[in-house]
């Protein structure tokens, strides 16, 4: 081998050392952020646990919970029974009871906002009754139509 052959073998040798430092770091960085993630969904579903009572004394139903699990993983509550017209006072009492509670406080508000929509949006030959609300600040709400 020549000189030349030595300085890019050297060469190459660190290059591939320095990939292998990063593609070390970026796992070890992955590996946090999983369980981080794991650490809030744990949080997150006890959370849950104090929600779902919430809901049912409001009188909705809760037809369901999907866990999806990723970088960030999320908690959806399906929920049915908008066509009922829940009293307003129902709500206050709860938000004011639970006002150290900030999640269960903001799906609340949120399940309150999607019944006053549900109210007001009317597709032609649909019909709607549950909502799939997606935990997070703020939780995100959609409505689900279905034929009559």
């Amino acid at each position: 081998m020549t000189e030349k052959d030595d300085k890019i073998g050297s060469v190459f040798q660190r290059m591939k050392d320095k990939a292998k430092d990063v593609q070390t770091g970026v796992t070890e960085k992955i590996s946090k952020a999983s369980e981080a993630g794991w650490a809030k969904l744990k949080d997150t579903t006890a959370e849950v646990d104090e929600i779902l009572p919430a809901i049912r004394e409001l009188g909705y139903s809760v037809d369901g919970i999907q866990i999806g699990v990723g970088l960030i993983p999320d908690i959806v509550i399906e929920i049915s029974g908008l066509t009922k017209t829940m009293d307003e006072k129902s709500y206050q009492r709860i938000l004011e009871e639970k006002k150290d509670k900030k999640l269960l406080c903001s799906v609340l508000r949120t399940l309150q906002t999607a019944s006053a929509l549900h109210d007001k949006v009317h597709i032609a030959g649909m019909k709607s009754d549950t909502a799939a609300i997606t935990l997070g600040l703020p939780p995100k709400v959609n409505l689900k139509f279905t034929k009559k």
